[in-house]
């Protein structure tokens, strides 16, 4: 059954695994660091005067004052719905989430573009907003947010890794620590509700995440004729960005993913 405590709780510990595995990942295959950098590199050719002001704006939707503001939003409408146990997740989610990550960049010191850049605190911010908007959604509803806040995660992190702020891996930590997070918190909530209702099988929702995926390439092609616009040369942007548009479609697809996943497990 999807919407059961073990089955969330199993989630979470697939996580922290895989978040694990990414950090023995970049300290002993250098192969794999030089990939992410080739990655970055290939987003920031993305740049320009109007497209750095434009990234720079998306970025900053997931700066503390925005991330605070809407997260309180989100508990405000589970608690609308009457769901507190929902809101009083959100609002351990939102400080948890970032705590974590600052903690985790401090002790861990790993460097991409920068020292302590991994994992990314704004990638860690979006994907929790996106995350804490399916759990505040009515059931009916949460594919559909799922599909926008998936889009959200990946506009802010997409514009993070452009800027230089931060390379590919960086960002799948962050998602990694907010789908930790979350996963183990519907864990404890479905725990909490205990009853047949709380392991009952989640419905619908394809058809919308069908569209999310096809959306998701979509926006991967797009970013591919986007820099070959700007090269001026097609098959050898394709090449030169092959790495880029990888690490592309990999952001989108973990995105998607996670959020589906959460929507799926969600009461």
């Amino acid at each position: 059954m999807l919407r059961s405590p073990r089955v969330a709780l199993s989630a979470a510990a697939t996580c922290v695994a895989a978040f694990a595995a990414l950090v023995a990942l970049l300290r002993l295959v250098p192969a794999v660091h030089a990939r992410d950098m080739l990655a970055a590199a290939g987003f920031r050719a993305l740049g320009g005067p109007r497209a750095d002001a434009l990234m720079a704006a998306i970025a900053h939707l997931a700066n503390p004052v925005p991330y605070v503001l809407a997260g309180g939003l989100l508990a405000v409408v589970a608690l609308a719905r009457a769901r507190p146990r929902s809101a009083a997740a959100i609002a351990v989610l939102l400080p948890a989430t970032g705590a974590t990550t600052e903690i985790l960049k401090h002790t861990l010191g790993q460097a991409s573009v920068s020292a302590g850049a991994f994992p990314s605190g704004h990638a860690t911010a979006s994907m929790t907003l996106a995350l804490c908007a399916v759990l505040a959604a009515p059931p009916r509803a949460r594919p559909l947010v799922a599909v926008l806040g998936a889009a959200f995660a990946v506009a802010v992190s997409t514009s993070v890794v452009a800027l230089d702020w931060h390379s590919p891996i960086d960002i799948v930590g962050g998602f990694l620590v907010a789908a930790a997070w979350t996963a183990g918190m519907l864990g404890a909530l479905l725990r909490l509700e205990h009853g047949p209702a709380a392991a009952a099988p989640a419905r619908g929702g394809t058809p919308e995440l069908a569209a999310a995926g096809v959306a998701a390439v979509a926006g991967v092609l797009t970013a591919g004729a986007a820099l070959a616009v700007r090269t001026g040369d097609l098959p050898a942007a394709a090449f030169a960005h092959a790495t880029a548009a990888g690490a592309a479609g990999t952001i989108a697809a973990l995105a998607l993913g996670l959020a589906a996943a959460t929507a799926r497990l969600a009461r």
